[in-house]
């Protein structure tokens, strides 16, 4: 009876104990902890922006290598909708802000972020995102592509930086700077001994700028034209190359890292394979007066169209440009840049070939 008695008190106690822990379990929830994959947790009901802001890319014609971007000033506005929304609230600004890759805290709703970009001498590109989501306990990635300043809204000046190689040619070359657009000005708007092997700055109202480089070798002359967007707190950079084999003028090393919807000339030949790309040479014989028709297929993109070749700056605007041998300017057998300039309201782009003109 005892060993009965005895293994019914071991029962009881394990029972009872059983009955205090499922009381405690019951009594206090459990916590719950959301680990995040980036590692990073918002406030409880709010989700997180992080953003990503891509550098700059671009095509021939000159703009401006991007900054070295010292802070940001940050706009971030909230919206009822996705798209089509009116605005909910005031704008939240963040500035100055350092760091884009730290996130940023945002209540769940529709939001489109602006981004100042800063150099040292201050404002200097802008980007507006599309319509993104914030939601509670997630983050969201945005990007925002910068774009230099608008020339009708810049308050600074840019810079033009420049260095000239002779390619140890006896030469010596003037630099004439003249504006294509309203209200940009140039100290180089008369033409200006420049020097070989000196890298030279030169302060701009920002504005498109056909920077003409013309070079002497003894009685022979070579020249380079070139289309340079300036753009405010920014800098553009080009390196003019001269080659002596047939005193050819080229360009070399062009920093060409920003483009805002550069939209180049395009071009057809009337004779053979028709396209005209970048540097693509074109020969024709001296002997027989050989000619070609050069066509733009996107005219009507451009408010007007410039053609510039050897000492010829600008004479012949137009669609068309017709290249004779042995007929002015292209007398001489040597190879002759060509720069076509299409100009828009908003800037100047232009794609480059090449004249070959022998026996």
């Amino acid at each position: 009876m005892k060993a009965k008695n005895g293994k019914c008190g071991v029962f009881v106690a394990l029972t009872a104990a059983l009955l205090v822990t499922a009381a405690l379990i019951t009594s206090c929830p459990a916590e719950v902890v959301t680990v995040y994959r980036d590692g990073y947790q918002p406030p409880e009901g709010m989700g997180y922006l992080m953003i990503n802001a891509p550098g700059f890319t671009g095509e021939r014609t000159v703009l401006p290598s991007a900054g070295t971007w010292v802070s940001y000033d940050l706009s971030i506005q909230q919206y009822s909708q996705l798209s089509g929304g009116t605005p909910v609230g005031g704008a939240i600004t963040k500035s100055p802000v350092t760091n884009l890759q730290l996130p940023i805290n945002l209540a769940p709703g529709y939001y489109t972020l602006t981004v100042m970009a800063k150099t040292s001498v201050g404002d200097a590109a802008q980007g507006l995102s599309s319509g993104f989501q914030i939601s509670a306990g997630t983050g969201t990635q945005v990007s925002v592509t910068l774009k230099p300043l608008p020339y009708t809204t810049a308050t600074g000046i840019g810079s033009f930086v420049y260095s000239i190689n002779f390619n140890s040619l006896p030469a010596t070359a003037e630099m004439t700077i003249s504006a294509l657009v309203d209200g940009a000005t140039s100290t180089y708007a008369t033409p200006q001994a420049v020097s070989e092997g000196i890298t030279t700055t030169v302060p701009l109202t920002p504005g498109s700028y056909i920077v003409f480089v013309e070079a002497t070798v003894n009685d022979k002359t070579a020249s380079i034209t070139e289309i340079v967007n300036i753009h405010q707190n920014l800098t553009s950079s080009v390196n003019f190359d001269f080659n002596g084999g047939y005193f050819v003028a080229y360009i070399n090393g062009i920093n060409t890292t920003f483009t805002p919807d550069d939209v180049r000339p395009i071009m057809t030949k009337s004779t053979g394979t028709p396209a005209v790309n970048e540097n693509t040479t074109i020969t024709l014989s001296f002997a027989v007066g050989a000619s070609e028709i050069i066509t733009i297929t996107n005219e009507d993109k451009f408010d007007t169209i410039t053609w510039y070749c050897g000492g010829t700056s600008g004479s012949v605007s137009g669609g068309t440009f017709t290249i004779t041998a042995n007929a002015g300017p292209f007398i001489d057998l040597v190879i002759y840049p060509v720069t076509v300039v299409g100009k828009t309201a908003t800037g100047a782009h232009s794609t480059s070939f090449k004249v070959s003109i022998i026996n």
